[in-house]
């Protein structure tokens, strides 16, 4: 059959059912990268609470204005500020597991944000939870490039670009949830 049918086509075929069936190694790749998209989707979902749900905030907790607009930079501040130094640390002992404790920090303190009833309580639960999305974005950005330049091609930039793509709809999703939640009476406290 190879004879008749040539060299080329069985090459197309080989390479086709290589696609279809890829080896274990390229689906374990595949589904580290989906991890990686998904983490990074949940971690801006949960950043993106606060903002919809501050004229609720404002009331519950009974916050001035200058204490809101603290509350906004200070949720920037500890987020932006926390992510070199997690870099660091994640480079110096070539780990990827700070990842995992921003993640599940984010997740812990920022869906507790109904709990609170009043400004300090808010600031300890945001500027923590914030500090926690701060924490995870150096390493699911790095671990995102160097999955996507594994395999049999580099794709280093298209990982990326998935990567920030999936953080944008974390935050609209985010925003989504926080509001409707925000909605209802008791919302606040399902969150």
């Amino acid at each position: 059959m190879v004879v008749v049918l040539g060299a080329p086509y069985t090459r197309a075929m080989t390479r086709s059912i290589a696609q279809a069936h890829p080896p274990a190694g390229i689906r374990a790749i595949r589904s580290r990268l989906g991890a990686v998209v998904a983490s990074h989707l949940l971690v801006d979902v949960y950043s993106a609470f606060v903002p919809p749900l501050l004229g609720l905030l404002e009331v519950r907790c009974q916050l001035s204005a200058a204490e809101t607009a603290w509350l906004l930079g200070l949720g920037s501040m500890t987020s932006g500020l926390s992510q070199p130094l997690s870099a660091w640390i994640s480079d110096r002992t070539d780990s990827r597991l700070l990842g995992a404790v921003g993640l599940a920090i984010a997740a812990l303190c920022l869906s507790s944000i109904g709990l609170a009833q009043s400004f300090w309580p808010l600031v300890l639960l945001y500027g923590t939870g914030m500090l926690g999305v701060g924490i995870y974005h150096p390493v699911g950005a790095a671990t995102m490039g160097q999955l996507s330049s594994q395999g049999p091609r580099t794709r280093r930039s298209l990982g990326l670009s998935i990567f920030f793509v999936a953080g944008m709809a974390g935050g609209i999703t985010g925003a989504i949830v926080a509001s409707r939640a925000g909605a209802h009476p008791g919302g606040l406290d399902q969150l």
